[in-house]
């Protein structure tokens, strides 16, 4: 008896791990048709945003109309830039960087953590202050217009290190750090198909 009902646990066990791994793939899937919808509605325009987890609060936002043509990296391709405007009522904690979401007509694409790729920039000085920035590379666009988009966050002061260039991120904690700015969004978008749509809607420069 005690061996039938190790057996009926293990496979209703068995059963409830399907159905979850089942569920938990659908519900990816239409995260991902969400985001790719998100780019997708982007080529009418409309606005971007950095916020909070669950979009609130908004750190900084830009609107896709406004975006200044910057040229052709590859065939096929043409980039564009986009200055942030930042939220002066709210900052965000270098320690809330990698949790910040990116939005594209409200509909959350990303987060800063889960970039493809990120390159330290150098330091500056502005209004006698070291800044420092940092970019954060995503390659997306699966099915979409996008083929990818950088952010680019600034943070002061700038701290110094051994090699008196750069700190990373990730290795900084809060109360080094003054305020944290998005500064800029770069999107590569592919020219084939969209002729008519994004690139009308966008201002040359």
């Amino acid at each position: 008896m005690s061996d039938l009902a190790a057996f009926v646990a293990a496979t209703i066990e068995s059963k409830v791990v399907e159905d979850l791994k089942e569920e938990n793939d659908r519900l990816r899937a239409e995260i991902d048709r969400g985001r790719a919808l998100a780019l997708e509605s982007s080529k009418g325009g409309g606005r971007i945003e950095f916020t909070g987890q669950g979009g609130s609060p908004v750190y900084a936002y830009c609107l896709l109309h406004k975006a200044n043509y910057l040229g052709i990296p590859n065939e096929g391709e043409s980039d564009y830039t986009l200055d942030l405007t930042p939220n002066t009522q709210v900052i965000c904690p270098i320690s809330k960087v990698f949790d910040a979401e990116i939005r594209v007509n409200g509909v959350k694409v990303s987060t800063i953590g889960e970039c493809d790729d990120a390159d330290m920039g150098d330091k500056r000085s502005t209004d006698n202050e070291v800044h420092q920035d940092e970019y954060f590379v995503f390659y997306t666009g699966h099915g979409t217009h996008w083929k990818g988009f950088v952010v680019d966050i600034s943070y002061s002061p700038a701290l110094p290190d051994d090699d008196e260039r750069c700190v990373l991120t990730k290795d900084i904690r809060d109360e080094e750090i003054e305020k944290v700015v998005f500064r800029c969004f770069t999107m590569e978008i592919k020219d084939v198909g969209n002729e008519e749509d994004i690139l009308s809607s966008i201002r040359r420069r």
